[in-house]
């Protein structure tokens, strides 16, 4: 059997591996790499570890596959939590979504907030919005506005934690937090909203209904 001895100072190496011992262990292989697998407690096979303590014949030894003396599992890489997303849902700024980033959001009307409305029922500085530390859920905060925040119907008071989905409002503004959404339409309702206030846009056809028989006579 062939495989590919790979060694982080000498590069990696064509091995041709006869088992002729049903018992031998990879201690045994590792022994018998010497100075290579000196200081190693096991053997990563295609990446996997198996300990010193394996029968060969345990770890899955395939023709062409890569062997390398480890103390240790490669560690894998930290997988990386996308942020959620404030996002406008009712108001002249519907439609935008701004990242919930580690320092949080602003929203006003003041050009330095983070997401800055156009809209006059906000106060220059209205709220913010605070990721947690494991970025699941938020922390709401009124800024002392005018008009309050409020959510599930009551104006809140003090600092409130929010969980994606749920609507909160500012004036008459509405928003709530959101998963990145990989595949969106960008709108922009002051460029886009008829002078009704609406949107046009295509649906799909709804099924006509049959027509009802006509009575028997």
């Amino acid at each position: 059997m062939h495989v590919v001895l790979q060694d982080s100072a000498a590069g990696s190496a064509d091995l041709e591996l006869l088992l002729q011992d049903s018992e031998a262990t990879v201690g045994d292989l590792l022994n018998a790499l010497g100075e290579r697998a000196a200081t190693a407690s096991g053997l990563l096979v295609d990446e996997r570890f198996c300990h010193a303590d394996l029968a060969l014949e345990e770890i899955g030894l395939h023709e062409g596959a890569r062997l390398r003396p480890a103390s240790s599992a490669t560690p894998l890489p930290e997988r990386t939590v996308e942020p959620l997303e404030l996002c406008v849902v009712a108001g002249l700024d519907a439609g935008r979504r701004v990242p919930l980033g580690p320092e949080g959001v602003s929203v006003g009307r003041d050009a330095d907030c983070t997401l800055a409305l156009a809209d006059t029922t906000i106060s220059r500085r209205h709220l913010s919005v605070t990721p947690s530390s494991a970025g699941a859920r938020a922390t709401l905060v009124d800024l002392g506005s005018e008009n309050g925040t409020w959510l599930e119907a009551r104006r809140i008071r003090g600092p409130e934690e929010i969980r994606p989905g749920v609507v909160f409002e500012a004036g008459d503004v509405a928003f709530t937090l959101a998963e990145p959404a990989e595949d969106r339409l960008a709108v922009n309702p002051q460029r886009q909203a008829s002078a009704g206030g609406t949107i046009a846009f295509n649906r799909p056809p709804r099924e006509r209904r049959a027509a009802a028989a006509a009575p028997l006579a």
